[in-house]
């Protein structure tokens, strides 16, 4: 659950800097090993790069401490791990394929996959997914 609240965050805080991903993935979405996903965004004007990633964890996460965090609340560990797919995407490429793989063999209804955009000081992120064989 906190894994797609920070993903939607991110998502958020970059659509009013007018880049965004077009990708309407729809909420449970599972894409199977081999496929190529292609990530798509409308014209831009800047000549710089962003760092595309995409990471996974669990969709349930594993409770380390149940009073360890702030104000006695919980601490979970989500197993995430993150790769870099291409640390240099063109602004103006306006979509990049990935053929969907797992990270470490992680597939199936316990992991949610998500891809991050970042530049600067800024990132964004489409709506998180699943893949399967």
């Amino acid at each position: 659950m906190k894994f797609l609240a920070f993903s939607a965050l991110l998502a958020g805080a970059a659509q009013a800097q007018d880049f965004g991903f077009n990708n309407d993935i729809p909420v449970g979405a599972v894409y199977k090993i081999g496929t190529d996903f292609v990530l798509t965004w409308g014209p831009q004007t800047r000549t710089d790069t962003f760092n595309l990633t995409v990471s996974s964890g669990l969709a349930n996460p594993i409770v380390v401490d149940p009073h360890g965090g702030p104000y006695g609340s919980p601490i979970y560990d989500f197993k995430g791990k993150t790769i870099v797919l291409n640390g240099h995407v063109k602004f103006t490429d306006q979509k990049y394929t990935w053929k969907v793989a797992p990270i470490d063999g992680r597939q199936g209804d316990d992991w949610y996959y998500s891809f991050d955009a970042a530049w600067e000081n800024e990132a964004t992120s489409p709506r998180s997914f699943m893949i399967s064989t």
